[in-house]
């Protein structure tokens, strides 16, 4: 299961044959679920970012963004596990933006990787042990938060293969194909933040009052873009 705390809903799978599963909204009231749609294969696992935006870890260990409205899937690409199976669970830290996947398979019971929603691309950081010596299958992965009802609302803009975007929860996502200086300035011009980040995708959080702020990013070459937001 995943929950939506940007529209109060929780998501889980059901399965509709032995080859494929189907998303469900499930009623907090009664327990109920209602299907969405089928998601067209076997899907192991689901999570949910602040924003809404379901992912899911299939069978052959894809890592698929879902719509949540129609159940439409997308591959987002192979994170390399290989075969997936048995019971095992998926979160996204809301203040972060970070999604975590415990693993398992034929092999491996309870792997813990963090897995990159832009390319799927996996980092092992270890495996869970019951008592300390049994690998253990999780069920019910969760990264506690606060949710903020009303925060940052979700401004982006991409040019040229460079690409930023500030989500509700003041997370800053930036992309780009080269270094690039960030800098944030409030209403007045005065500098808020200011960061280098790598070539690729880097993600930050913003510590910011109430306002009207502009994120500047550009690389070496004078590339770059401004993204307007506002932090109520």
């Amino acid at each position: 299961m995943a929950y939506d705390a940007s529209s109060s809903t929780m998501f889980g799978l059901e399965p509709a044959s032995a080859d494929e599963v189907n998303l469900v909204k499930i009623d907090l009231n009664t327990g109920a679920p209602s299907v969405i749609g089928s998601l067209g294969f076997v899907v192991r696992a689901l999570a949910c970012d602040g924003e809404g935006q379901l992912f899911g870890m299939s069978q052959s260990g894809n890592l698929l963004k879902i719509d949540r409205e129609t159940a439409q899937v997308t591959v987002i690409g192979d994170t390399g596990f290989g075969n997936v199976a048995y019971l095992q669970s998926m979160a996204v830290d809301h203040r972060s933006g970070r999604l975590f996947w415990a693993a398992t398979s034929d092999n491996v019971m309870g792997d813990i990787y963090e897995i990159d929603p832009v390319t799927a691309e996996k980092q092992y950081y270890g495996s869970t042990m019951f008592n300390g010596i049994e690998p253990s299958e999780l069920v019910c992965l969760y990264t506690p938060y606060t949710h903020i009802t009303s925060g940052v609302e979700a401004f982006d803009m991409e040019i040229g293969g460079m690409s930023a975007s500030v989500g509700i929860y003041g997370e800053a996502v930036v992309t780009s194909a080269k270094a690039a200086a960030v800098k944030v300035f409030d209403a007045l011009g005065a500098c808020m933040h200011a960061a280098s980040v790598d070539a690729g995708t880097s993600r930050f959080t913003l510590d910011l009052e109430p306002g009207i702020y502009m994120m500047q990013v550009e690389d070496a070459a004078g590339a770059g873009l401004t993204v307007k937001f506002v932090i109520k």
